[in-house]
Formats: C-alpha cells, sequence, structure tokens
C-alpha cells in the first residue's frame, strides 16, 4: 500500500517536474532578476533626484511587464527546443483554493517581516535577508511540488546570499540591487546548465510520414 502512494506521489508530481526539469524558467527569470538588480543599483548610486525618479518608474515596468514577458519568452523557448523534443504537456490551470492559499501564506510572511523590521534596531539592515527568505520560500515551494534537487539548492543559497549581503552591512537600496544581481546570477547559471544538460541527453522527435 504505501508503494502504491509512493508511485502516485511519483505519477503526479511528473508533469510538473516536465515543466521545472528543462532549466529554462530559472534562467529567463534569472535575468530578469538580473536587470532588476542592476537598476536598483544604478538608482541608489545616482545622485540627481530627477533621475532616480525616471529609473523608480522604469522599476515598475521592469517588473510588471517583465512577469509578462517573462511567461511568454519561456513559452516561446519551449516551443523552439523543448516540444520538438519531448512533445507538449497541457496544464490545467492552478485550483482557485490553492491560488489564494499561496496568497494568503505570501502576505502574512510579508507582514510579519516587516512587523519585525519596524521594531528592529535601525544599525542593521534586515532587507537583504528578508528578501533573500521571501525568494527561498517560493524556490522551496516549487521544489517540494516537483522534488528537483536544483531547487532545493537554489532557495538555500537564496537565503544565504540574503544573510551574507546583511552582514556586508550595505544599506538601503543597493543591498537589494546585488541579492537580485547575485540571485540572477546563480539562476542564469543553474537554468543554464540544466537547458544545456537536457539538451544532450534529448533528441528531436522525428517526423513520420503517413
Amino acid at each position: 500500500m504505501q508503494s502504491n502512494n509512493v508511485n502516485l506521489n511519483k505519477l503526479t508530481k511528473r508533469p510538473i517536474q516536465y515543466w521545472f526539469e528543462d532549466g529554462i524558467g530559472e534562467f529567463v527569470m534569472g535575468i530578469l532578476y538580473f536587470i532588476i538588480g542592476i537598476n536598483f543599483c544604478i538608482q541608489a548610486t545616482v545622485i540627481f533626484p530627477q533621475i532616480k525618479a525616471i529609473l523608480s518608474l522604469v522599476s515598475v515596468f521592469i517588473i510588471g511587464g517583465g512577469v509578462i514577458i517573462t511567461r511568454k519568452l519561456i513559452g516561446r523557448i519551449k516551443e523552439l527546443f523543448i516540444y520538438p523534443r519531448t512533445g507538449y504537456v497541457s496544464y490545467t490551470k492552478q485550483p482557485r483554493k490553492a491560488k489564494i492559499t499561496i496568497s494568503i501564506v505570501s502576505m502574512v510572511a510579508v507582514a510579519v517581516f516587516a512587523i519585525f523590521l519596524r521594531n528592529s534596531s535601525n544599525s542593521f539592515d534586515w532587507t537583504p535577508i528578508v528578501i533573500g527568505v521571501i525568494c527561498g520560500l517560493l524556490m522551496l515551494y516549487q521544489a517540494f511540488q516537483t522534488s528537483v534537487f536544483r531547487l532545493y539548492v537554489e532557495a538555500i543559497l537564496a537565503i544565504l546570499i540574503g544573510i551574507v549581503i546583511a552582514t556586508l552591512n550595505i544599506s538601503g537600496l543597493f543591498s537589494s540591487g546585488i541579492f537580485f544581481i547575485s540571485f540572477g546570477l546563480i539562476l542564469i547559471i543553474g537554468g543554464g546548465c540544466a537547458f544545456v544538460y537536457y539538451l544532450k541527453k534529448t533528441t528531436p522527435i522525428e517526423k513520420k510520414e503517413f
């Protein structure tokens, strides 16, 4: 009975693993994080308030538009390189209850961290740790859903990067920028290596004549 449950669990996770194992999602998101980090670092170093205001507006478009663009880009890359090799898997939409649960947990986590930051000493900047924990939890959630070991490693690294940056006493927006650049590079390297390995171990499905 236990063996059947294990097999059922593997079968349930397999379609989700199929989406993550090629590393394309991480690679593309890593590029977005890297661009966001560069923008934050420039904002933190620019002296002129007018340029800062423009860069802040650009950040909104990068984050908001970037999410939409990355989803389309991931799908396009999969159409070009993945589906011709291993076929196409149609995914059902995430249940509304699951979406609500994830949203509530995320908001509670952010609220708890905000209260903690408000009551903490100003001599230590907790921002990189907060961002690292949030990114780490998101990666950990994906890791639990897929059992892809690479995602566990990236989740741990997200938290560690946040802790290291916090200990360097880099305050303000610059510390956030350094985090997104660092974590973005990790996702680019991890996703890129996974993508190259995926291409090597798979071959395009030959078209059959009927």
